[in-house]
């Protein structure tokens, strides 16, 4: 049986919930709360996985993760306090995108509940940390950085650093919205820059820009 199965069936019963009652909660088909514990359904949707957990008031990463590493089973007061952030990651490409939650090769982060919810506007559920691995936007963010990206917010209102997927992956960039007059009309435009300024700005159309998410922390290591 797996690690979901099995944690969800400790914290359905812990609530003393069935299937159909969790499904209310969450917001879901009652299909799929039967299909993950059938097992039939392998790959849940990691959106609807999170309201799954939600509703069960406890972390993703407490749904997916084996016991022992996250406190699933009551036990452990150290991760009793926390809470888990996946890291990002992007499947599919074009009109088939999504933003997709990796679990099974990296651990998630682990972060105060209390510090987390008091520095963060946005639930949890909604925030993903993604590691840094070029230098375009340094001094800002350097390689090897790691950050959280709110996969809610995906607009430049205001202007500031964002996570966007260029068909190929996950690039940052700084954005800001740009009003140009083309043939007689106005088109909103995206000015898309790096804070290196070894690398060239570029503005798009908005609705060519594929947004993932702001960019609201950042955390390094001191050398």
């Amino acid at each position: 049986m797996s690690t979901l199965i099995n944690n969800l069936k400790a914290h359905m019963a812990r609530h003393e919930l069935n299937a159909r009652e969790l499904a209310k909660r969450a917001d879901v088909k009652p299909s799929f709360i039967y299909d993950i514990l059938s097992g039939k359904s392998a790959n849940p949707s990691s959106i609807k996985l999170a309201r799954v957990a939600q509703a069960l008031r406890v972390n993703l990463a407490d749904l997916v993760q084996p016991s022992e590493a996250n406190g699933a089973d009551g036990g452990g007061a150290a991760n009793h306090n926390a809470i888990h952030l996946p890291y990002l990651t992007v499947a599919g490409k074009g009109a088939q995108r999504h933003v997709a939650t990796k679990f099974t090769y990296t651990p998630p982060f682990a972060f105060n509940a209390t510090w987390l919810q008091g520095v963060m506007t946005t639930e949890a559920q909604y925030l993903r940390i993604l590691h840094i691995e070029e230098d375009s936007m340094h001094p800002t963010l350097h390689p090897n950085d790691h950050v959280i990206v709110d996969v809610s917010r995906n607009t430049p209102s205001p202007p500031g650093i964002f996570a966007l997927f260029d068909g190929h992956g996950i690039i940052i960039k700084r954005l800001e919205y740009t009003i140009e007059d083309i043939n007689g009309r106005q088109d909103r435009l995206v000015q898309i820059r790096s804070d290196n300024p070894h690398y060239t700005s570029y503005e798009k159309a908005a609705s060519e820009l594929d947004i993932i998410g702001r960019i609201v922390w950042v955390g390094r290591n001191l050398h």
